[in-house]
């Protein structure tokens, strides 16, 4: 759909879009692109196909347009008593409703993410805390962009502790290297909500193909739905992704092939490629930086037109590093930083001890080295990538002329990291010869923001390219150095529009061929539930495969989606692996690994006369043990990890380069814990003598936290002798002396360094508290503490079982049936999610109807018996006191009792599809296969089939206890249960409901269903 928009209406858009983009850029006005990149989308109704923007140019300024672009849509289905009337009046009749809701950037580089990732969490907070209250310019359109947000996502998830605000916008980052946390898993439950998620090309395809990297099998319809559907993918340095935009551009293909129903009101994915060069096919919808836009965008015309001129430089290998660093001293300048970027680790410590050389030479001569020396050769800790980013050094590196005289940096020696790692701006850079589009990535490094008059690049190479060892082939070096000499003696040299109107050619595909996506390659993926035969012992079905449709180049080496945590712990190796089930790592306290090879040389370091532990942390999203001691009798590292594990290691363990925060695995020295300082949810605390307080005190505090959690649990717990069923408690009702709670006030606050909203609020809130030893040891040892948010205590899946514990309805049974009891919430969340999605009405309403039953099978008398825990049992069960929810306050002690009930692996969601077959009938389902399916997976299991027959679904004590519920007739539930489950029909419903919605769109349809389903349970409800 190609739509003219009224001149006036495309006047008011624009208007207000350079308003909102001043208001969060501090005045910056938007480029001409980024304007008609707005236009044209309202306008064709869908993203483009393709974005050509050089480097420099502001491509990441797409989030900002998708964020507004969104709240025009909810601002569409406002009445004109909005604070923006003729905005209101301008958008309502243009077709806003179908634009995804959920934008996905892809780049090939983690620290690119992550960059991308702070840019939306920047854009996120300035929206987040407008006071809507107060006046002025830059609030009223920010106020206006929250609200538009706000009815985009239909008002219907408040933010938690705020009942004026929503859960309207939320950012993600997906990538390898950190772990599965609450962060990473919400995005999947906020289907109306406007999302950005920045992902590496593996995150998002792996997800968008059923088989997300570090997520359950149960969780991965959830993900592969929401991201085929409302979504755009924009995939930056597409020509580094081929095969993954083809793979993406072919969900749309086969989810409108045959005559399955069409997912009205949502879009397939959309997926737009950006690129540097303006070469585009004819059927492609085309927004581009145009020369043109010079003329009124004189800032990016500096950015991208600023001459860069070029010098080859032929040097013998054994003379490289010194020829660049006594080249990096010629370069000085006194307002700004040279730039030195090499192709790996050992040629950046030659050029530093060349550099550190050329210091002492001058010394000896009396001469005056002006300047420091600063080195980044790998992937930082996030924690420590925030601490310089923070810092005048990395205002220095970035041009600021007044970090430069405050710091004296004036040289950086890198790596390639920081060809994309870091938001350098230097006056000119010295580099080792890359490939051709490496080059033009350093060379965006050069004179950046276009101040300067020119910067100048100079390129080091050897003189037989084909001898060199680097990781670029010696056919990349040498078609490198071909283009490169296109650009000497030019004035422009290597400048970025220069760079556009001559780019480097693509890299060739190192695959035979690209693959294509077919519907029989979807039906194999979506079996995500059941460890089916093929999977364990056919290659065509093993994980790994997915490659094929994700990689362009099927041979080169993995980088690890794995990570490695530095964490001070207990001496006790059970003490540490329980420290460890609940205080698991987070994203910021993870060194990314660079290659397999590190592993190795962990191996070696472990057997080396340095003592420390190694401790791997599964990539689980439940509460089971997750958490493993290595040991070498368990086999070679390598061999013991999987993708999105962490390795958890103590503090003494050698493994870090303390100066510059990464992973030396070699010849390293230790790095500390820095847990407590990158969340906000919990602490973790030691009682040993480095505290101020006296460590005798904090040991007795820890000691009575214990006793008191422990004696009230003891209390309470009558079902078993040895129950560990604790209820959480205030703290400031667990420890009554001011003394006690000050030393600990003070302990919280020193781990944590800053007054957070933990420090604030952890005495006056439900909070869990773990206590390590168990018991008081009688030999001396230190004791550990462990606080958290009782909200934050329980995984999203167990939640769905268990009574979350939630101030405000502490008390509440949560019941099955009532008006106000969790299958009508659910099905209330259901019909609110699909009337802001706008899909038809009579596909609406069986995803409500599934959504009313989705739990019937917790009607089972053994999982009634379940859920009763701490609460009297009825004599006769009838609909008003059904129980959805236990109260249990621990999934352990839970697992117990579920252990003697035999309902261990038992799915009350299978029952729940046998009784709503045997209501086929009554039901009022339009589809009745549909409201079966949908009701049976809304745990994310059954997609395939069921573990259990008919028999062990409902045994013979179920038949026997028929009475207990007069009103449910258990002999149909079980004779429907026999004809699903033991005869084959709900294999064949699944095969019925996936040529019918297709398999994205039925994963999309189980998606809003266990979303809401998911957040009401979060509510306590």
């Amino acid at each position: 759909m190609d739509t003219m928009i009224d001149e006036t209406i495309a006047t008011i858009i624009e208007e207000r879009f350079e308003r909102f983009i001043a208001a969060v850029h501090d005045g910056r006005r938007p480029y001409q692109w980024q304007k008609r990149l707005v236009l044209t989308i309202i306008g064709s109704g869908r993203w483009p196909d393709r974005l050509s923007a050089p480097t420099g140019s502001g491509k990441t300024m797409v989030i900002d347009v998708h964020v507004f672009l969104n709240a025009l849509a909810g601002l569409s289905r406002e009445d004109e008593e909005s604070s923006d009337p003729e905005l209101v009046a301008a958008v309502r009749g243009l077709c806003l409703e179908t634009l995804p809701r959920r934008l996905v950037m892809t780049v090939n580089r983690r620290s690119l993410v992550d960059d991308q990732y702070d840019e939306a969490v920047e854009l996120e907070n300035r929206i987040r805390t407008v006071d809507r209250e107060v006046d002025g310019r830059e609030s009223c359109i920010l106020s206006l962009i929250r609200h538009g947000l706000d009815a985009r996502e239909g008002a219907i998830i408040q933010e938690r502790g705020d009942a004026e605000s929503y859960d309207s916008f939320r950012v993600t980052r997906l990538r390898g290297g950190e772990p599965v946390d609450h962060a990473i898993r919400e995005w999947r439950y906020r289907p109306t909500a406007c999302q950005v998620i920045c992902a590496t090309p593996d995150m998002f395809g792996s997800r968008l193909l059923f088989s997300g990297y570090g997520t359950t099998p149960q969780a991965r319809p959830i993900e592969a739905g929401l991201l085929a559907y409302d979504t755009v993918l924009v995939a930056d340095e597409a020509h580094l992704s081929r095969q993954l935009v083809q793979t993406a551009k072919s969900v749309k293909r086969l989810e409108r092939s045959g005559n399955g129903v069409v997912l009205r009101g949502v879009s397939p994915l959309q997926v737009m490629s950006t690129t540097a060069t303006q070469t585009i096919s004819d059927d492609d919808l085309n927004v581009a930086v145009e020369e043109s836009d010079f003329e009124t965008d004189t800032d990016l015309c500096a950015r991208l037109t600023k001459p860069k001129p070029v010098d080859i430089v032929t040097v013998d290998r054994k003379d490289l590093a010194r020829a660049m660093a006594e080249r990096c001293v010629a370069e000085y300048n006194a307002k700004s930083v040279v730039g030195c970027i090499v192709n790996s680790v050992k040629m950046a410590e030659e050029v530093m001890k060349a550099m550190r050389s050329i210091q002492k030479e001058w010394r000896k001569e009396g001469k005056t080295f002006r300047g420091e020396i600063c080195s980044f050769v790998g992937p930082m800790r996030r924690y420590d990538k925030k601490q310089l980013t923070d810092s005048d050094l990395f205002e220095a590196i970035k041009g600021n002329e007044q970090a430069v005289e405050s710091t004296n940096l004036h040289y950086v020696i890198a790596t390639q990291t920081l060809e994309v790692g870091i938001d350098a701006d230097f006056c000119t850079l010295i580099t080792e010869l890359p490939s051709a589009s490496a080059l033009v990535q350093r060379a965006g490094r050069v004179n950046r923001r276009g101040q300067r008059d020119s910067g100048r690049v100079i390129v080091f190479r050897e003189p037989d390219l084909s001898k060199v060892k680097s990781i670029y082939t010696s056919d990349e070096l040498q078609y490198a150095v071909q283009w490169l000499e296109t650009f000497e003696g030019i004035d422009s040299g290597l400048s970025a529009w220069a760079c556009t109107q001559n780019p480097p050619r693509p890299a060739e595909l190192s695959r035979a061929a690209l693959q294509r996506l077919e519907s029989w390659d979807v039906e194999n993926l979506s079996h995500t539930d059941e460890a089916l035969a093929a999977d364990v012992n056919l290659p065509f079905q093993g994980s790994s495969d997915i490659n094929l449709w994700l990689r362009d180049d099927l041979l080169s080496e993995d980088i690890p989606d794995i990570g490695v945590v530095v964490r001070s712990l207990p001496e006790n190796d059970t003490d540490a692996l329980d420290l460890l089930e609940v205080a698991r790592p987070v994203a910021d306290e993870a060194f990314p690994v660079w290659n397999r090879s590190q592993f190795t040389e962990i191996e070696k370091q472990f057997d080396s006369r340095t003592p420390f532990r190694i401790f791997i942390v599964q990539a689980k999203e439940t509460d089971e043990d997750s958490v493993t001691l290595w040991n070498p009798q368990l086999g070679a590292l390598s061999d013991c990890l999987h993708s999105g594990d962490m390795l958890v290691v103590d503090e003494s363990a050698p493994l870090f380069d303390v100066n510059l925060h990464v992973l030396k695995t070699k010849k390293g020295s230790c790095e500390t814990d820095v847990y407590n300082r990158c969340q906000d949810q919990g602490v973790i605390l030691s009682s040993d003598s480095d505290n101020d307080d006296d460590s005798g005190r904090l040991k007795r505090i820890f000691s009575a936290i214990r006793s008191k959690d422990a004696s009230e649990a003891s209390e309470e717990d009558s079902l078993k002798t040895d129950a560990t069923d604790i209820k959480p408690y205030l703290l400031k009702d667990v420890l009554v002396d001011d003394a006690d709670r000050r030393a600990l006030h003070n302990a919280i606050q020193k781990a944590v360094g800053s007054l957070t909203k933990f420090v604030e609020s952890y005495e006056n809130v439900l909070t869990s508290r773990f206590v390590f030893p168990l018991i008081d040891a009688e030999e001396p040892q230190d004791s550990w503490l462990f606080i958290q948010f009782a909200e934050d205590s329980l995984d999203d899946v167990t939640q769905q079982e268990m009574r979350k514990t939630v101030s405000a309805r502490e008390d509440e049974p949560v019941y099955l049936n009532t008006s106000d009891g969790h299958q009508r919430s659910v099905e209330h969340r259901v019909k609110c999610f699909l009337h802001t999605l706008g899909l038809p009405d009579e596909l609406s309403h069986d995803v409500m109807v599934a959504a009313l039953h989705h739990d019937d099978g917790k009607k089972d008398p053994r999982f009634q018996k379940l859920l009763h825990y701490r609460m009297p049992k009825p004599d006769e069960y009838g609909e008003m006191n059904y129980l959805a929810k236990s109260r249990y306050h621990s999934p352990v002690y839970e697992a117990g009792i579920r252990r003697e009930l035999n309902l261990r692996g038992w799915r009350h969601e299978q029952r729940s599809a046998a009784e709503c077959w045997a209501k086929h009938d009554s039901i009022g389902a339009n589809d009745i296969e549909l409201v079966t399916r949908l009701a049976g997976t809304s745990h994310g299991h059954g997609r395939s089939c069921f573990r259990d027959d008919a028999a062990t679904l409902i045994p013979q004590y179920v038949l026997d206890h028929r009475d207990s519920d007069p009103m449910l007739d258990i002999d149909e539930i079980r004779s429907a249960a026999e004809e699903l489950f033991d005869e084959g029909m709900w294999e064949r419903i699944i095969s019925h409901t996936n040529m019918r919605y297709r398999y994205w769109g039925i994963a999309y349809l189980e998606a809003i269903l266990r979303s809401a389903d998911i957040t009401i349970s979060a509510e306590g409800r």
